[in-house]
């Protein structure tokens, strides 16, 4: 039985929600960076506590790439992570290919780059993926951007100071002790770096590879001249030291203080705070890593000329705790090749009762959804759908992202009362390894129909530049206008530098002036047509929307696909964007949480007629970046061309819109090198919305 919606589609729907974000040069919340987050293949984790870590990817495969900044411009000096006194010294320790890269223990390569500021403000981190945090008053502006930093996947190292001074933690749900000075005071407390008892390891904490990794054994952090210590730990924490301090008070008089049973270090593996949050090493005190020292036989290393990461003690400890990083981000970006589904399958059909209730999203509504029996694995990390909203009674619009996170401010549906519109999506799964979907206004039935997922083992994509295979207004592809109830057959592959063998292609399938309010389907030749639904067309409406498809690999029909038109008459055009293929070394997918790095309403200006604009992704050395494009209010009919920022406008689309219809679409286009990408507006003027949903790498 054929899809029921398409007897309701008329038009384009409208308005994302509105947002005053940073300009087009911020980047994307999916990061961090989203992220390279695949470099070549699937990554393995470490070999154990004291392992070296390899990849299972092939010997041609570049090890990935963490970019690491932090909250002051200075290379050297006070209040950053690890202490910033010995900070050039650890630039230096990540940099030695002997320590980390394609060579050395780890391989993993980490990017310090020249000193600079990094703010806290909206998705300025998104180009990171570890974050050094200096040991200082927080705003709840720079805690909300911290928490979608983590929850995106980035890893944050924190400094806090102790109760009553700085306080970097407690968003961490930490609370700090007060400080306790052992020098720095009048006479006779006045001799830097006094060293306190060695201290205790939490039981069962002894082989935690900050402790005991790839570089090494800390047996002891306990060497400052002031320290403070977590007094209670969340329950998601794991604290690798404890200790009883006694010593001057926090002004330096001879009054002791003691301070029983302190934590000194808290550690957060991936998704201890929210599904697919990042890793967080927290210290309670500036100096907690700056002076951590081994002790040898009979003695404590004393004094401020054994201070240096080249000592035994903090040198193995930063070391240890990049290879720890650096392990849990390859971990949480460790699912990274595309896996085709068979034929498309639809897991959700508000009308039916089809995977949820048989009811429709009212205002504000927020269901999960689980991909059980439709062929995902629990253990996916992203799927690839198609999302329809069916008969809208207002103008609203649906956002999909992972389950077990906050609605982000973004959109991939927009719609008008009566109008059904479907646009294609990556979401990473969250929660129980399924998705969240939000509508906005009205009620709205939803149809979800799933296409393929990333996961350990499958295919990686190789980008290219847009190129239309078929228009039937001039007969490319080999047929005329698409007439009721017809299907035709295109062959992908041995055309637009897709090679036969390919598992799948990206296309950017277009209905032009359809004469009846209908659907289209894509789907392989091999297979029976599914109860499924690409395009919903309207009477003269030129509709697009990006379209993943399984191709057959062997038989008659390798490298085919078939287009169904319900009914009417409409033209069809077909863009290549890119494919899938099991041969290619490298061209991972990633994904995160969704975020709006563009938006042109309110008080900045729109695409004026003809403009070229380029906008920043944030996703710099992306093969591709995946995109979902808007546009808002346009006053006159057009398109959008979407293109990289370094090469020459193509002859496709893709946005079709009309004039006050807001129209958005899915986008897969390569960037420049820097993660630029241009956007051309054919008519009139329109605002655009830009959100970033994920990169492909190779």
């Amino acid at each position: 039985m054929p899809p029921r919606e398409w007897r309701r589609q008329r038009s384009f729907g409208p308005f994302a929600p509105v947002e005053e974000r940073l300009d087009c040069a911020t980047v994307s919340a999916f990061s961090p960076r989203l992220r390279r987050v695949a470099l070549a293949l699937t990554s393995a984790l470490f070999a154990g506590i004291t392992g070296i870590v390899g990849f299972a990817s092939p010997a041609s495969a570049a090890p990935r790439t963490y970019v690491v900044a932090g909250d002051v411009d200075t290379a050297t000096g006070d209040f950053w992570g690890f202490h910033e006194s010995y900070f050039a010294e650890l630039r230096a320790v990540l940099a030695d290919p002997a320590n980390f890269g394609a060579s050395g223990r780890v391989r993993a390569n980490f990017s310090v780059g020249t000193p600079r500021t990094v703010p806290l403000t909206p998705n300025s981190l998104n180009e990171l993926d570890v974050y050094f945090l200096s040991a200082r008053d927080l705003s709840p502006a720079d805690i909300t951007e911290l928490r979608r930093f983590r929850q995106s996947g980035g890893a944050i190292v924190a400094n806090s100071n102790a109760a009553g001074f700085f306080d970097t933690t407690a968003w961490l749900g930490l609370t700090l002790s007060p400080k306790v000075v052992y020098g720095d005071g009048p006479a006779p407390y006045d001799t830097t770096h006094k060293a306190p008892a060695p201290s205790t390891r939490v039981p069962g904490q002894e082989n935690h590879p900050l402790l005991n990794g790839p570089f090494g054994v800390v047996n002891t952090f306990e060497n400052w001249h002031t320290v403070a210590g977590f007094a209670n730990t969340p329950a998601n924490a794991t604290m690798l030291t404890r200790t009883t301090l006694t010593g001057p008070n926090d002004n330096g008089s001879p009054t002791n203080v003691s301070i029983t049973n302190v934590g000194t270090v808290a550690v957060y593996a991936n998704g201890t705070f929210s599904p697919g949050s990042g890793p967080v090493i927290a210290t309670s005190d500036v100096d907690t890593f700056s002076n951590a020292y081994t002790v040898l036989p009979n003695t404590l290393i004393a004094g401020d000329g054994a201070c240096t990461l080249t000592g035994t003690g903090n040198g193995v400890l930063a070391r240890n705790a990049f290879a720890w990083i650096a392990d849990q981000l390859m971990a949480l970006h460790g699912l990274t090749t595309f896996v085709p589904l068979t034929s498309p399958v639809r897991a959700l059909d508000t009308r039916s009762g089809l995977g949820g209730p048989a009811s429709p999203f009212d205002t504000g509504a927020q269901r999960q959804l689980s991909f059980t029996g439709t062929g995902v694995p629990a253990d996916a990390a992203m799927v690839a759908v198609n999302i329809t909203a069916v008969d809208p009674t207002a103008t609203g619009y649906l956002t999909a992202w992972p389950a077990g996170s906050t609605v982000p401010e973004v959109s991939n549906v927009n719609f008008v009362a009566g109008t059904t519109v479907a646009n294609a999506a990556f979401v990473r799964l969250g929660a129980n390894s399924q998705i969240s979907l939000f509508n906005s206004a009205g009620s709205t039935h939803v149809l979800v129909d799933v296409v393929g997922y990333v996961g350990a083992t499958g295919s990686r994509f190789v980008s290219l530049a847009p190129t239309r295979i078929k228009d039937t207004r001039t007969g490319l592809g080999g047929t005329g206008i698409a007439r009721t109830a017809t299907t035709q057959t295109l062959r992908v592959t041995g055309t637009a530098g897709v090679p036969d063998g390919a598992t799948a292609v990206v296309l950017n399938v277009t209905a032009v002036d359809p004469t009846a309010t209908a659907y289209v389907t894509v789907w392989p030749t091999d297979r029976t047509q599914p109860t499924v639904s690409n395009i919903n067309t309207s009477v003269g409406t030129t509709v697009p929307n990006l379209v993943v498809v399984r191709l057959p690999t062997s038989g008659g029909s390798i490298g085919s696909i078939n287009l169904f038109n319900a009914a009417g008459d409409t033209h069809l055009l077909v863009d290549v964007l890119g494919y899938f293929t099991t041969t290619a070394p490298t061209g991972a997918v990633s994904g995160a949480v969704p975020s709006r790095v563009l938006d042109t309403r309110g008080p900045r200006t729109p695409l004026g007629f003809g403009e070229t604009r380029t906008i920043s992704t944030g996703l710099a050395g992306a093969t591709a970046v995946i995109i979902n494009i808007t546009a808002v209010d346009p006053s006159g009919a057009g398109y959008l061309t979407v293109f990289a920022a370094d090469s020459a406008r193509p002859d496709a689309s893709n946005v079709n819109f009309l004039a006050g219809r807001t129209s958005p679409n899915l986008v897969v286009v390569h960037p420049a090198a820097d993660g630029t990408i241009k956007v051309y507006n054919s008519a009139g003027t329109t605002h655009l919305l830009v959100d970033v949903i994920g990169r492909f790498d190779g």
